[in-house]
């Protein structure tokens, strides 16, 4: 099997929080600063911004699951990846969690899987849920699927 990558599904009111609605909220703040001649806070705001897309780059794009023979590895941003092989992978579901994950929907899958001798379990959001689950399906059959 060769590897492949399948990226995060984003659903649109996430993607207005983290893009759009900070964008919106960084120009009103440089109209004000241009308008009342206050450049330093102009300053500010770049660098705010700036600081912004930085740690979104680092830590949240892209977000993409790639699945092998060896397993799934999940990778959100640059800084983060988690590595989760086939025979510790114990069972697939849907989740509709809203705790933070490396996933850009709410509709999602949680792996639950071993770690050394602890349970765990992760949340992700495929955008080809089908296709992602039929090559899991093949990478990982001793995985239980329950109702996905």
């Amino acid at each position: 099997m060769t590897r492949a990558r399948f990226p995060s599904r984003w659903d649109w009111w996430i993607v207005a929080l983290i893009g759009p609605f900070p964008a919106t909220i960084f120009l009103l703040g440089a109209v004000e600063a241009i308008r009342t001649g206050a450049m330093d806070g102009l300053w500010i705001l770049l660098a705010s911004a700036a600081a912004y897309l930085a740690i979104l780059r680092l830590l949240a794009f892209p977000i993409v699951y790639e699945l092998g023979r060896d397993g799934l590895v999940i990778r959100s941003g640059l800084l983060t990846h988690a590595r989760i092989p086939c025979d510790a992978i114990l069972s697939v579901r849907r989740s509709y969690n809203p705790l933070s994950a490396p996933a850009g929907s709410l509709r999602r899958l949680r792996i639950d899987y071993r770690s050394g001798d602890r349970s765990r379990y992760v949340l992700i959001s495929p955008a080809d849920e089908r296709r992602f689950l039929q090559r899991l399906r093949e990478a990982c059959p001793e995985a239980e699927f329950q109702t996905v």
